[in-house]
């Protein structure tokens, strides 16, 4: 008798199958064999032991069983002749357990079996498809300690499957969809509705996001000034568009209408600058429009947007309010300024020469976490600010970030910080000052 193939539990048991398949179990402590009787299953080409769910995972050379060693029954899940386009064997080289998923390797593909639908799967090589299994003849799968999935083919290298693929790729499919691809600007109003600003094909509205997602889109053939947009804010009953450089276009949410246009002056009645970088409301109501050249808050009684002289007269990248009524107003490589509530004036903020000057320096977004920390994202990394002590503290690819290029931040109700990079998103948790995980392509970025 020859061993043809063994597997061993946690419980320091051998189980194995021979070449005239027997199936037997040595234990290794009593140093004792028992025969495990009343089965038929012929051409056994591996076992694998299932120690939480007490089962034995058999592979065969064109079936595959689940042994229930309780009831002492096998039960087949995996018959080559009930699957369309079969070849003629399976040859089950290897057998992974995953979760509530059973993986199958063979000279066909792989075969997926799901414990709790009692579904099954099979992945194959396809010509028409990038992503699909570079061979048919699957030797052998392994799984690392994110749950990633390495499969090893016959002559065709290594695949590999991410642990999951968690975001939805919402794309330009034509009418009654998404449009545009260069995404600039997100906001999400106070009645869930959720306004994305794009810099190809102007604005798009998500609703009933939940359930069947319903879409609305503007652009400069339905009324708007321009097909890019920058800067999103919106009031009960209207959303605030801002463009490149056509000035603001408010849109009437009940209706969908156009309903104003403002243009912009500048510190002189000579400069015109339309060209809108971001928006912002405040607390109180207050809308501000971030331009190219400087800040201007919108007055309600006299209807139209104002220059703040007394604010930076640079490119106005990002605004925050936080939790005290300061404004944070962050320019692109000229530093932060900080304005306290109830003050006219903005006081720049020290940063130590971390971020202040230079293109690769530019702080993209201001991000205030539940601990009243503050947050910059730049382009040389991302840096923590506390409020009381005023003291910095920053995070590169030195200490972990996959990349230096961080663009915008955000903090879920687990209080962990959500935060895109040039090289993925990052999943930080403060607590700690450690990264959990970089999504990237393989998990369903683009």
């Amino acid at each position: 008798m020859e061993i043809q193939t063994f597997d061993i539990s946690d419980q320091d048991k051998i189980y194995a199958a021979s070449n005239n398949n027997d199936l037997f179990i040595y234990d290794i402590k009593k140093e004792s064999f028992e025969l495990i009787r009343n089965h038929s299953i012929k051409n056994i080409t591996i076992v694998k032991i299932d120690s939480k769910n007490q089962r034995l995972i058999i592979g065969t050379t064109s079936k595959a069983y689940i042994f229930d060693l309780k009831k002492q029954e096998p039960t087949c899940i995996l018959d080559n002749q009930n699957q369309r386009n079969h070849d003629e064997r399976l040859d089950i080289r290897d057998i992974t357990i995953l979760n509530n998923t059973i993986w199958f390797s063979t000279f066909n593909g792989i075969y997926i079996y799901n414990s709790w639908t009692h579904s099954l799967k099979r992945l194959t090589h396809s010509v028409f498809d990038n992503s699909s299994l570079s061979s048919n003849a699957i030797k052998q799968i392994t799984i690392d300690m994110d749950n990633g999935i390495w499969i090893c083919n016959d002559n065709n290298g290594i695949n590999y499957g991410a642990p999951y693929r968690p975001f939805r790729y919402i794309k330009d499919t034509g009418e009654n969809n998404f449009k545009g691809n260069i995404i600039h600007d997100i906001h999400i109003s106070q009645d869930s509705i959720i306004y994305i600003g794009t810099e190809d094909k102007g604005l798009n509205e998500i609703s009933n996001i939940e359930k069947n997602i319903l879409f609305k889109h503007w652009d400069n053939n339905h009324g708007l000034s321009q097909n890019s947009i920058h800067g999103l804010t919106s009031t009960k009953d209207a959303v605030w568009v801002g463009t490149i450089n056509k000035g603001i276009d408010v849109i009437n949410k009940k209706d969908g209408k156009i309903i104003k246009h403002y243009d912009f002056k500048g510190n002189t009645q000579k400069y015109k600058n339309d060209d809108i970088v971001c928006l912002y409301q405040t607390k109180d109501n207050t809308i501000y429009a971030g331009t190219s050249y400087g800040l201007y808050q919108y007055d309600r009684k006299l209807d139209q947007f104002t220059y703040l002289s007394n604010m930076p007269n640079s490119r106005i990248q990002c605004l925050l309010e936080d939790h005290s009524g300061t404004l944070w107003i962050a320019t692109f490589g000229a530093g932060v300024y900080y304005c306290k509530k109830n003050s006219e004036y903005a006081e720049r903020l020290n940063t130590k020469n971390l971020f202040s000057f230079g293109h690769e320096k530019a702080v993209n977004s201001i991000f205030e976490d539940s601990n009243n920390n503050i947050w910059f994202a730049t382009g040389s990394g991302l840096y923590k600010l506390n409020s009381t002590t005023m003291e910095f503290k920053s995070y590169t690819t030195a200490n972990g970030l996959p990349s230096n290029v961080t663009f915008r931040i955000e903090e879920d109700d687990r209080n962990r910080l959500w935060i895109s990079s040039s090289n993925g998103l990052i999943l930080f948790i403060p607590e700690n000052d450690s990264i959990a995980a970089v999504f990237k392509h393989e998990h369903g970025l683009i």
